[in-house]
């Protein structure tokens, strides 16, 4: 989903008695999901308010030009399903009675997942099969990607990104994945199918300099992507050392270079080669004596 708010005005549901008490024993609910993109690597994640009915009318009252009323069946028609493609009642229950269904993250990404599902046969069973939680969700996404991958860098993009929690510029990401493949440039082509098979777990952001950033966009992608690939003692070892091995021989940005080679050499529990950089590289000079102690203090 693109940048600015998705709002969702939930005020009845009409599914089976038994799932109906369980979403909130009938009390009308308003959710309000924000999205914010910010111009910097600085950002939060989407904030999700949930308002409870004595909440409701000011609530409302402020942003009735951005509200519709739709019941929740209605919601789930609109984030995903083509006119072509629409869940029968039977399918439509299963669906909501999953635990996280009223998470309205978990929602938006299970109707991605059913939108981009190929066979609508086994539609039923794909619901079914849903995890029950906003992480287990994610998770089978990213083994779905990895899978589907057609350019083979799925995984080894998700990882360099595990590594870098406040963003990394385009650029950056692209150096640091050429290390990983021992110095090929990935083709431009490449790139973009890469960025698009991503884009429902990533947040482009800017940076110092106004370059596009890339990030996941919730902090469940990370521990996600943690519980698919870097699980194991020294599972990150690789990821962290290319990059390190981009900013310090081939990034021009000085500003990135000191920020991001110190961090992740302490991270890669490089300590030799950290208290090389901070005594012999030119760049290092920059940083502050304070955070030169603290690093250097991680190698005694």
């Amino acid at each position: 989903m693109g940048s600015g708010a998705l709002h969702f005005h939930v005020v009845e549901q009409t599914v089976s008695p038994a799932t109906s008490e369980k979403l909130s024993f009938g009390r009308t609910l308003y959710i309000s999901w924000e999205r914010e993109l910010h111009k910097n690597t600085s950002y939060r994640s989407d904030d999700i308010v949930w308002h409870e009915k004595e909440e409701s009318d000011k609530w409302l009252s402020k942003n009735k030009k951005l509200y519709k009323n739709n019941k929740l069946s209605d919601i789930i028609a609109i984030l995903s399903l083509s006119p072509l493609q629409t869940l029968s009642p039977e399918q439509l229950d299963l669906l909501i009675q999953n635990t996280s269904s009223m998470n309205p993250l978990w929602l938006s990404l299970a109707c991605e997942e059913l939108r981009v599902f190929g066979v609508f046969e086994t539609l039923t069973k794909k619901i079914a099969g849903f995890p029950n939680t906003l992480q287990g969700l994610l998770g089978s996404i990213i083994q779905r990607l990895v899978l589907e991958d057609q350019v083979d860098k799925v995984k080894e993009l998700l990882c360099l990104l595990y590594c870098c929690p406040e963003g990394v510029a385009e650029r950056d990401l692209r150096g640091a994945l050429s290390e990983l493949e021992g110095g090929a440039q990935l083709p431009s082509m490449h790139w973009a199918t890469l960025r698009r098979t991503l884009s429902c777990l990533l947040r482009v952001g800017r940076d110092h300099r106004g370059r596009d950033t890339l990030g996941f966009f919730h902090g469940s992608v990370a521990k996600a992507v943690e519980q698919c690939f870097l699980g194991s003692e020294g599972a990150r070892q690789p990821y962290l050392c290319s990059l390190a091995d981009y900013y310090e021989s081939r990034c021009t940005d000085d500003f990135s270079v000191v920020l991001q080679v110190p961090r992740l050499l302490r991270e890669a529990k490089l300590h030799a080669r950290l208290v090389q950089f901070l005594r012999k590289d030119r760049r290092a000079l920059s940083i502050p004596a304070h955070t030169r102690v603290q690093y250097l203090k991680v190698t005694v």
